[in-house]
């Protein structure tokens, strides 16, 4: 019995160090595949997350497949945060710098120069396929670098859901430093 014991044992200590392998595994697998890697890959992420407080507009996907920026971990929290308070500017507003201190700020419009010079720029279909222009706006990052600067535009819908109609390089505007 002593024999037929010992043997049961190594069986089971067996068992639990393959079951911790597997649970290690699926923690890994599962972390993989909630963790962007792109900007892309974070704006699908986040649609997927929140798709019933999410649009994200065809222009989106060539903007952000383009977007150099490096980290796409922050352009997902943003729009996590974008998802959960954007219905409100101010709540908003708030959520961001809570978060993100001054990694990330909002604005209700560009300037009256950059909307009046560059505002072809900042004009894409929303979902009911007229052109308009898109004002609100969070920067991520500082300056116009490409890899330590991003721009999200939007707006908020009728129904409360938020149309994302740009992630990615920040748009031409008359400041250099925004």
């Amino acid at each position: 019995l002593e024999t037929d014991l010992e043997a049961i044992r190594r069986d089971l200590a067996e068992a639990r160090k393959a079951q911790r392998r597997a649970e290690q595994e699926r923690d890994e697998a599962v972390e993989a595949r909630f963790s962007a890697r792109t900007v892309l890959e974070a704006v699908e992420l986040a649609g997927a997350c929140f798709p019933d407080r999410l649009v994200v507009l065809p222009s989106v996907h060539p903007s952000a497949a383009a977007c150099p920026f490096r980290d796409p971990a922050r352009i997902f929290e943003v729009l996590a945060l974008l998802a959960m308070f954007g219905r409100h500017d101010g709540d908003l507003e708030a959520a961001l710098q809570k978060v993100t201190g001054a990694a990330a700020r909002w604005r209700p419009r560009d300037s009256a120069e950059t909307s009046g010079r560059f505002g072809g720029h900042r004009t894409w279909a929303g979902s009911d396929g007229h052109r308009r222009l898109f004002r609100r706006h969070i920067t991520l990052g500082h300056g116009v670098d490409v890899q330590r600067c991003a721009q999200i535009y939007y707006d908020v819908a009728g129904d409360g859901r938020i149309e994302l109609a740009w992630v990615g390089e920040h748009r031409p505007t008359v400041s250099e430093d925004t």
